[in-house]
């Protein structure tokens, strides 16, 4: 598959694995074992991008004796170099796998583009920084946990779980930071996100809590305790943390005033706790649309009543007692 051109080698570890040359994706049709694109996994995953020989058999092949396993790595470092170079004539023109002093080394003439460390790059600079752009950058270049096709490899577990507690990290750092502008719905996605990857994070679920109180919708912060609480009954077979059942009692007393903000927000003036929507007038002379008059009236009733702490009269209880009072709003179909 062809795209525009690219770096000279680019790997991508996180979700599944894939490897382009010079912006053309390496088919799987070409690496004709698993271990040819392990041995890739391997030296990428490596800071340096080198591992001894002796490092690599005791990855791939712990149970073979250092002469089977020297055999069998000779092997897949020639499948490997012809799934990046099909055209290589002689290892030693290899572009991207040299071996020098008994070291493997990953290598690129150009540009060597490893997702990881462009995530674990941008992921310290969205700290360094606290802007939500670095954050939204960060977050936009993990496309999924570390290789995602070994999920029970133990070889990359340890790594797989610093990158997902990194991602997780900038999830709360964004949800935080939109917050502090009083972006709440998207610092509310950011939050929800994380317990939808993991329900037990109660510091997630506490910001989800105050957040949903501060915006009030206090029956939706109740809720999201009692979320809280099965999924760590559920994970941990514990209770809440001491934070948690604090922030909901304060949440029962109505301790956590909402946000004035939001009332400016959502246009509302809190002088008026009482609306009414009067009748509609057909004045189209068309006695076939009369019913347009009382959909519409009562279409605006249904949305009014979904603002908070606005009392919003029905439809028939305002045409009972205004009819011929007051004259009805007109609409003209």
């Amino acid at each position: 598959m062809k795209r525009g051109r690219g770096p000279a080698l680019e790997i991508r570890l996180l979700g599944l694995f894939r490897v382009s040359v010079l912006g053309n994706l390496v088919e799987e049709s070409h690496w004709p074992r698993p271990q040819a694109k392990l041995l890739l996994k391997l030296l990428a995953l490596d800071p340096k991008h080198h591992l001894r020989r002796q490092q690599i058999i005791d990855a791939i092949w712990p149970e073979l004796d250092e002469d089977a396993g020297a055999a069998n790595l000779h092997k897949i470092i020639h499948m490997a170099r012809r799934a990046l170079e099909p055209k290589l004539k002689s290892a030693a023109d290899s572009q991207f796998i040299r071996i020098h002093d008994q070291q493997v080394q990953l290598c690129a003439p150009g540009d060597l583009y490893i997702d990881v460390e462009e995530f674990e790059a941008a992921f310290t600079r969205a700290f360094r920084s606290n802007l939500i752009s670095d954050c939204e950058a960060a977050l936009a270049l993990y496309s999924g946990d570390l290789l995602s096709e070994d999920i029970y490899a133990d070889w990359c577990t340890r790594h797989r779980d610093q990158l997902c507690a990194s991602h997780q990290e900038l999830l709360m750092k964004l949800g935080s930071l939109y917050a502090g502008q009083d972006k709440h719905q998207l610092a509310i996605t950011q939050f929800e996100r994380i317990v939808n990857i993991e329900p037990s994070n109660e510091e997630a679920h506490r910001e989800l809590m105050r957040l949903y109180t501060q915006i009030g919708r206090r029956s939706e912060a109740l809720r999201q305790f009692q979320r809280c609480s099965e999924a760590v009954r559920n994970r941990l077979d514990a209770d809440p943390e001491e934070a948690t059942i604090q922030l909901h009692r304060k949440i029962l007393g109505r301790e956590i005033q909402r946000l004035p903000q939001i009332d400016s927000a959502l246009g509302i003036d809190r002088s008026i706790d009482t609306l009414a929507v009067l009748p509609f007038h057909n004045e189209t002379g068309d006695p076939n649309l009369q019913y347009l008059s009382s959909d519409i009236a009562e279409s605006v009733i249904k949305n009014l009543s979904n603002l908070p702490r606005i009392r919003v009269l029905s439809y028939r209880t305002v045409a009972r007692y205004n009819r011929g009072a007051i004259n009805p709003r007109r609409f003209d179909a």
